[in-house]
């Protein structure tokens, strides 16, 4: 993503999906980018009403839908957002509708509650939906639909960084933030090693910082788009939670990881850090492809 062109908002009408929707028009309106809300109401939801409520059988889809619209358009109304975003009813299995009108529309940022009405961060749709998009998905919590002050961007120096780089710059432009990156990194066991060797590798150690500053200087910063951005190196054995502690102690309100990498059936790797610092942020977070 060089620019942010148009953006879905898929919302199932929680608070969450609001600051999400907040945020995502004041983008839309910085990037003067289209903006298109979807709504799915649920056949899921309808078959189990169904299975304790037999006489809401006789409901149609186009009622579902119908009440669905009502409430989307009240909600809409009452938020006085800054662009007037088209809005869309559809009816099945969320995560599917979801990622058929991304496709359909051409969107290159989805933007999500992080928590939905049932109250889990990674839930089985916004989960889906992150592993399926073939575009970066932002994560809004719920009661964070201010402009984001403070952006850090996770690299570990691979080719994949440089997006999250570049990323998380455009952000930053958008919302006139301060960008940042950070490095979470674990230094080996040194026990087992003769001490003339332990001194070879102290002394390593103390040039480490600036090593590494070097070297992303040269290797990633350029993928900032201009941006000043400074690096911070955080040693840790658990990456997500030094990448979650420096979140904390930074004062973070967007942290931008990766989550390019893609299993033979074409579903993003959501294993490891990636998904970890996705569930348990208690900020807003960029997945990007």
């Amino acid at each position: 993503m060089e620019r942010i062109e148009s953006i879905l908002v898929a919302t199932d009408l929680s608070p969450a999906s609001d600051a999400a929707l907040v945020h995502a028009a004041r983008l839309a309106q910085s990037a003067s980018a289209g903006l298109r809300v979807v709504h799915v109401a649920s056949s899921e939801t309808m078959e189990m009403l169904g299975s304790v409520m037999p006489e809401t059988k006789a409901l149609s889809e186009s009622y579902f839908k119908e009440q669905a619209g009502e409430q989307l358009q009240s909600r809409l109304a009452g938020m006085n957002l800054p662009v007037e975003p088209a809005h869309e009813i559809h009816f099945g299995k969320p995560y599917k509708q979801i990622i058929s009108t991304l496709e359909e529309s051409g969107a290159n940022l989805l933007v999500l509650g992080a928590t939905g009405l049932g109250g889990r961060r990674m839930g089985t749709v916004s989960g889906r939906c992150i592993r399926m998009s073939p575009v970066s998905v932002l994560l809004v919590p719920e009661g964070n639909d201010a402009k984001f002050a403070q952006i850090v961007a996770c690299v570990d120096f691979d080719e994949e960084s440089r997006e999250v780089l570049r990323q998380a710059s455009i952000m930053a432009e958008h919302e006139q933030a301060d960008l940042s990156a950070l490095y979470v990194y674990h230094l080996p066991d040194m026990s087992p090693l003769s001490s003339s060797r332990i001194g070879e590798l102290a002394d390593a150690v103390k040039e480490f910082p600036s090593v590494m500053a070097s070297r992303f200087s040269e290797q990633l910063a350029p993928a900032a788009r201009g941006r000043e951005v400074s690096l911070s190196l955080v040693e840790n054995i658990d990456y997500t939670k030094g990448i979650l502690s420096h979140v904390r102690s930074q004062n973070i309100d967007l942290v931008a990881v990766g989550t390019t990498k893609r299993t033979r059936l074409g579903y993003a790797i959501m294993g490891t850090t990636a998904e970890k610092v996705i569930r348990d942020s208690e900020v807003a977070v960029l997945a990007v492809r």
